[in-house]
């Protein structure tokens, strides 16, 4: 299917407040909050960013064996954890999936390559 014009225009700005929110919610992220309460902030913001619903959003905290698409749970996060959010919130017609990860301390070389 090729994208017309308008339909790329609202992929990008619905892409532009996944990718905002994820790094507006990160940077106010701290040590010993929630999945639930990180997915509830980063929802709140993608709401506020523009997007009409967020049907889903997992959101994992971890260092190890992630299962993935599951539902935030009350897992604190630690440091040197991961953090790994899909963002799927829509506005108008369009839907993000946006996949990030991220880490609650120094990223090591290897991780970083």
């Amino acid at each position: 299917m090729i994208k017309t014009p308008a339909e790329i225009a609202q992929k990008r700005l619905t892409l532009g407040i996944a990718h905002g929110a994820f790094h507006h919610c990160l940077n106010n992220l701290t040590l010993g909050t929630t999945e639930k309460r990180f997915a509830k902030a980063l929802t709140l913001e993608l709401i506020e960013r523009g997007a009409d619903s967020v049907p889903w959003l997992p959101v994992r905290f971890g260092r190890e064996d992630f299962a993935y698409s599951l539902p935030p749970s009350d897992r604190a996060l630690a440091k040197d954890d991961f953090i790994w959010v899909d963002i799927g919130c829509c506005m108008l017609a369009s839907t993000s999936d946006v996949n990030r990860i991220a880490k609650a301390g120094l990223v090591t070389d290897e991780e970083q390559s």
